[in-house]
């Protein structure tokens, strides 16, 4: 069908008043630009802004998802099927959430329905807590509040792999979402035996088995830390809350206006722990409170941002990447001291994470793994783990994009039992008389110093997806001998495998070049948004020197880059 023939069929077809009328007085431009191609089924799911039209989240590209995802399941699996549902903070969630039940429960699918807003990891564990065959997620994660979007889990609470994805998208293609979908009615749910809520033992189960699973349960004079706590209007607060008053962390503090939901975000354009400006708030209240430490969690709650008090009260923000360096080396420590033989563990972390990990993971004779980006890597290392009976082998798993996983309860990152263990941590180091930078210190003085920053290269232009490729196509036919001048040894093509010495390391759309220095510039297309992203990672004897060498970095990338048209570059993190 052509944008127009869409359009009308719509126009024709659809029942919901509010997007009958955004649809009236389309012109062609519009036609075009929410017809002229349909949501695409990845391995995050869907994700797009909210509004009417094949190209954005609404009700109807929800309820053709969970068809097709009924349709598929059907196929591979002959006993029951059951699946999980669950929805964050953000506008229409519920609502979406709720569509997506009509349609299992009116394909003979037990749904377990969260009927309250739960955080990521909270809908990991329901999955296997119930014994699910699938779970979804009704989340756009750090997005900013016109979007929304639909993350599909497997049975094993991690997200689905690509070849699930592309099968679902096949039953997408094949389904009109006007007459090949069945919908339960409202008035019939409550009393249809295909629909469940979640129990509170199962949050129970999860809270004790985030509790259980923190390096060590002993009081570090907890009382004694001072928190300041911001869910940026998420899923986080509960949760975060209850497990650290159970821990007898007494002095927290929550930022009032981000404490409880609100899909409008009214205080952060964009509610991503990753941006120092979400701290804004968060930051005032710490220097009133002479809070130790400030955390916040975005919306779903799988990503966490951190700022810790200098020695002269001011607050410093602690990258992804440092994050990772200080939570892996406290549980090394914690896991030597009690005895634990740490030669057969395993740590996983994306390949554009910072590898100073790897040399704190050697210090220790741990094993250590590069997977590409994306936590479903992550989750699906533990699976293999699992499926062999070596899951007591795994002990943390990390990506640079503010993403942690220590105990194997969730098969995603989980912002909510990360939370609780930095104060564990940051409690332990206060009670010793240091704190999280002069840990950090000390470990750069022992490693080495490590500096990684991420340069987003935005695209203005609805036709974002060409121009990234012929980049990407650009940068492997580069005549080599014309980037020596920056001192590149290697490149290492992930798709074609050039170069690449990874083990069982999957192909993907992404490019590293290797200087003389251990310096590494990795280049890839954003999965979720019109984004070329490239990160720097240098190693150098001190931060000054690291720093000279971000410059040069940077200003070679903006060289690179600067004849291509309607790319916006980003120095921090956007």
């Amino acid at each position: 069908m052509t944008p127009k023939e869409k359009y009308l069929s719509w126009m024709l077809n659809l029942k919901d008043k509010s997007l009958l009328e955004e649809l009236k007085g389309f012109d062609d431009e519009k036609i075009n630009l929410r017809f002229g191609k349909d949501l695409q089924f990845g391995t995050a799911g869907l994700r797009s802004k909210m509004g009417v039209g094949t190209d954005r989240i609404n009700i109807y590209t929800i309820r053709k998802a969970s068809q097709a995802i009924s349709n598929f399941l059907k196929k591979i699996y002959k006993k029951s099927i059951k699946i999980a549902i669950a929805f964050d903070s953000r506008n229409n969630s519920k609502i979406f959430a709720n569509e997506a039940l009509r349609v299992f429960s009116a394909n003979s699918i037990t749904v377990f329905f969260n009927k309250t807003l739960q955080p990521v990891p909270v809908l990991s564990y329901c999955i296997r807590y119930y014994s699910c065959t699938a779970g979804v997620m009704i989340t756009a994660s750090h997005n900013s509040m016109e979007y929304n979007g639909y993350k599909f889990y497997g049975p094993d609470g991690g997200q689905v792999s690509t070849n699930w994805s592309k099968k679902i998208q096949n039953e997408i293609e094949n389904i009109n979402e006007f007459f090949d979908i069945n919908i339960m009615k409202s008035n019939k749910i409550a009393s249809s035996d295909f629909v469940k809520l979640v129990d509170n033992k199962c949050y129970e189960s999860y809270i004790n088995c985030v509790k259980k699973s923190l390096p060590t349960l002993n009081n570090l004079e907890n009382d004694k830390l001072r928190v300041v706590f911001t869910p940026l209007n998420g899923t986080g607060r509960n949760l975060v809350l209850k497990i650290l008053i159970d821990l007898n962390f007494k002095n927290i503090f929550t930022v009032k206006e981000q404490e409880y939901p609100d899909g409008n975000f009214p205080t952060c354009k964009i509610p991503n722990p990753e941006n120092e400006d979400v701290f804004h708030l968060s930051t005032l209240l710490a220097k009133k409170k002479d809070a130790d430490i400030i955390i916040a969690t975005d919306p779903d709650a799988d990503r966490i941002g951190i700022k810790v008090k200098n020695k002269t009260k001011k607050y410093e923000n602690l990258t992804g990447n440092q994050v990772g360096v200080l939570l892996l080396d406290y549980i090394l420590t914690k896991k030597s001291e009690q005895g634990v033989s740490l030669k057969n563990k395993i740590i996983l972390k994306s390949v554009v994470s910072t590898p100073m990990v790897e040399k704190i993971a050697n210090k220790f004779e741990t094993i250590i793994k590069n997977v590409p980006i994306g936590f479903r890597y992550i989750s699906e290392e533990i699976l293999k783990l699992e499926k062999n009976k070596h899951i007591k082998d795994f002990l943390f798993g990390f990506e640079e994009s503010c993403g942690y996983l220590f105990a194997t309860h969730s098969r995603d990152k989980d912002a909510v039992a990360t939370c609780i263990l930095i104060c564990q941590i940051a409690a332990y180091y206060k009670k010793i008389g240091t704190n999280l930078l002069e840990k950090l210190n000390s470990l750069y003085k022992k490693y080495g110093y490590y500096l990684e920053k991420t340069i987003n290269f935005k695209f203005s232009s609805c036709d974002f997806s060409s121009k990234i490729s012929n980049i990407m196509k650009d940068l492997r036919n580069t005549k080599f001998e014309n980037l020596r001048y920056m001192n590149i040894k290697n490149r290492i093509d992930f798709l074609s495998r050039e170069n690449l010495n990874f083990k069982d390391f999957p192909a993907v759309n992404m490019i590293s070049f290797e200087l003389q220095d251990s310096t590494k510039i990795i280049i890839r297309p954003s999965g979720t948004e019109p984004k070329l992203k490239t990160y720097i990672m240098i190693k150098a004897k001190s931060q000054e020197k690291a720093l000279i060498k971000l410059r040069k970095i940077e200003d070679f990338l903006m060289n690179m880059f600067k004849n291509y048209k309607n790319i916006q570059n980003t120095l921090g993190r956007s």
